[in-house]
């Protein structure tokens, strides 16, 4: 009995170090001390600990503390992902997705959110999205169905909209516009920014809810909130037309610069316009262009037409 007893005591002093490491990383961690935390966690990681080998990764992949390396990243992610670590294996899979530190590889980023799916409801979205178009396994919106309502039982907010986007459009379940609506909702109150945005459209159009623009100002007003750069594009234009809102150029010019800086090329467009015509701004053809320069970089047709007819 007394032998029985020793073993347990022994494997927690063998351990312990490697705990008090671990946590001194983590601290490190917590105080942006990042170079300090890769000295604990970096003996750790050789020696097999996932979780630093987890925390590893990260440090690379953001460079906190180091020199920025992908690749690195996506090693020590692989590395902790093959000893269990469910978060480390999700984000091995999404940097195979998009090519991040390696060449993009569809069946690879399958296959480590795969690795991932009882642990962490993520990695189930993510599976469903590769099912739902079919990259890297076989197409199936009945799979996609199935992974994203998995990944709900969970609390993914993301699944509750990628469902009712699938149940808005009859893939792998039948059509139901008010089972959509129900899981928009949801999403929106986990604040998942797609899915005031997609509200917001349906209350401007109509679907499956009574047409009210100032019904879709407000959700536009949400997704704003939860910084969609679409949302600014399409809460500006309510603002520049006064539809269903007070006209407002101000705030419309407001938004379309911070949809630009968001990403949405399309708030460059309008931009270029209101530049061009001085309507809201100063009238600056140097400004215009430059808009235009952007938006037309991003593949706006019409932007292209407007740099053509300005340079004439």
């Amino acid at each position: 009995m007394r032998r029985l007893l020793l073993i347990p005591l022994f494997s927690l002093l063998m351990i312990s170090p490697a705990l008090a490491d671990f946590a001194a990383g983590l601290a490190a961690m917590k105080d942006k001390e990042y170079a300090k935390a890769k000295d604990e966690f970096s003996p750790l990681a050789q020696r097999g600990h996932s979780k630093a080998q987890y925390q590893l990764g990260l440090l690379y992949r953001f460079g906190w503390g180091v020199e920025q390396d992908l690749v690195q990243a996506i090693h020590w992610y692989k590395r902790a992902a093959e000893m269990g670590h469910a978060v480390a294996s999700n984000n091995a899979g999404h940097m195979y997705r998009v090519g991040l530190g390696v060449k993009r590889n569809y069946k690879e980023a399958a296959k480590y959110f795969t690795r991932a799916l009882d642990q962490l409801p993520l990695a189930r979205n993510n599976l469903g999205v590769m099912h739902r178009y079919g990259l890297g396994v076989k197409k199936s919106n009945a799979e996609a169905v199935r992974l994203f309502r998995w990944a709900i039982e969970d609390g993914d907010a993301k699944s509750l909209y990628d469902l009712g986007s699938l149940y808005e459009k009859g893939r792998g379940v039948k059509k139901n516009i008010d089972i959509a609506l129900k899981l928009y909702l949801r999403a929106a109150d986990r604040s998942y920014p797609r899915a005031p945005l997609r509200l917001g459209i349906m209350a401007a159009r109509g679907i499956g809810i009574t047409k009210s623009q100032s019904v879709a100002v407000d959700w536009y007003k949400k997704a704003v909130e939860l910084k969609h750069p679409t949302a600014y594009y399409f809460l500006g234009n309510m603002h520049l037309n006064g539809t269903g809102t007070g006209k407002n150029v101000k705030e419309a010019v407001r938004l379309f610069t911070q949809a630009s800086k968001s990403g949405d090329y399309r708030g460059d467009y309008v931009l270029g316009m209101l530049y061009e015509s001085g309507n809201g701004v100063t009238q600056s053809n140097f400004f215009a262009q430059k808009h235009y320069t952007l938006a037309a970089k991003r593949g706006h047709k019409e932007a292209k037409k407007k740099l053509a007819a300005m340079a004439k």
